[in-house]
């Protein structure tokens, strides 16, 4: 039988093709275990806090983590905050600017979602958020 051409041209392309198949899987698949062998390379979160405002808080309110201001205004949406400093002792303080109402609660080492309300007081609460930590 006497094989044309195109018939010639076909069969190299398709080792051609198979080759670079058997490439490209071996790269996706190096990478996949590239990417699952280095688990020790999280990312480590430290003194990360969220501050939520109650939809009740539309007063002038000062944030201070530590001694240090990082908010003064109207209270009106969600902060990130990020306390430098010891991190078994950070502390949030939040003022009620209109009143001179000051309410204080000690911070978690793990990152902390921070909800301040207002109902017949200023109030704090705190929630651990799930995250990777030294």
């Amino acid at each position: 039988m006497i094989s044309s051409k195109a018939a010639k041209f076909n069969k190299q392309m398709m080792g051609g093709m198979a080759i670079f198949a058997v490439l490209l899987l071996g790269c996706v698949f190096g990478m996949l275990y590239y990417s699952f062998r280095n688990v020790e390379d999280k990312r480590v979160i430290k003194n990360l806090y969220s501050v939520r405002f109650d939809k009740g808080m539309t007063d002038s309110v000062e944030v201070a983590v530590n001694d240090s201001v990082l908010f003064k205004g109207i209270a009106s949406d969600t902060l990130f905050l990020s306390a430098n400093g010891n991190p078994s002792q950070n502390m949030i303080s939040v003022s009620d600017i209109t009143t001179g109402e000051t309410c204080n609660e000690n911070l978690a080492v793990e990152p902390t979602m921070v909800v301040v309300s207002r109902n017949d007081k200023l109030k704090i609460e705190a929630v651990k958020v799930m995250a990777p930590v030294e």
